[in-house]
């Protein structure tokens, strides 16, 4: 599958006490303050089973983003932003080298202490590959009332011709170590998908995507961590993939 599928979700909470998830509000975990700035490292490895013949694919790179304000055409309420983000890739498949870039733009606000995702655009290499997806209704990314071993729905998502039906569960905070430091109490967030379509020229079999995510009070997404298996058949044949993608921040810059 490929990497725009697994988009930046952003889902906020705070945590109050140690193995506590009782949060009154999600806002304090991600600002959507314009001007707010993180940078990733990422690894991705990618094993493709078409037929007989198998293609292995290492993928590293780093990822920039930050929250702007959005224009006021897709102002839906007071605090609706944009946040984008710009990847940076290096690819080796099956000892061949490859660079490239790609990217996103998402509509995001708050509903009372809830946040949705109202659209988004995917781009690779300076392009953009679709208009704007515009969600109607827009989906749930954070439940505040949820709480831990709790879950809701976020809802179905298109994405660069894909449709993935989405939910989420809140799972007991950890510990997380990565370039940008060690962060206590993080809020851990499993996101489960189900991949219902890839397109008109591609048939489904079966694709799950379940997508980690763990967040620190006051800075964001400190790891993603994703796994995706999908079957599925084209012009190509029958065709398998498995993905595991993981991403750490590495810095976090909050808005001035």
């Amino acid at each position: 599958m490929n990497r725009n599928y697994r988009w930046i979700i952003l889902v906020f909470w705070s945590l109050t006490t140690a193995g506590a998830a009782d949060p009154p509000s999600a806002k304090p975990l991600y600002s959507l303050a314009p001007g707010t700035r993180w940078s990733y490292e990422e690894t991705q490895e990618i094993v493709r089973v078409i037929g007989s013949r198998t293609n292995a694919t290492h993928v590293t790179g780093t990822i920039d983003e930050e929250v702007s304000v959005a224009p006021a055409h897709y102002k839906e309420n007071g605090d609706t932003v944009l946040s984008r983000s710009t990847t940076r890739e290096k690819r080796e498949t099956d000892g061949r080298l490859s660079e490239g870039s790609g990217g996103l733009v998402q509509i995001l606000g708050w509903r009372g202490d809830d946040l949705y995702l109202y659209g988004v655009r995917a781009w690779v290499d300076g392009s953009y590959s679709e208009s704007m997806n515009l969600y109607q209704p827009p989906l749930l990314y954070l439940k505040s009332s949820a709480r831990t071993g709790e879950g809701w729905t976020v809802g179905k998502e298109k994405n660069m011709g894909a449709d993935l039906r989405t939910t989420a569960t809140m799972e007991s905070p950890e510990t997380i170590r990565v370039p940008a430091g060690t962060f206590s109490n993080c809020l851990k967030i499993v996101h489960m998908s189900t991949v219902e379509s890839l397109g008109s020229e591609s048939q489904v079999e079966t694709g799950i995507v379940q997508d980690t995510f763990w967040y620190a009070k006051d800075v964001g997404v400190v790891k993603e961590f994703q796994v995706t298996s999908i079957r599925y058949v084209n012009k190509q044949g029958s065709i398998s993939d498995r993905e595991e993608y993981t991403r750490v921040l590495k810095s976090h810059i909050p808005a001035k």
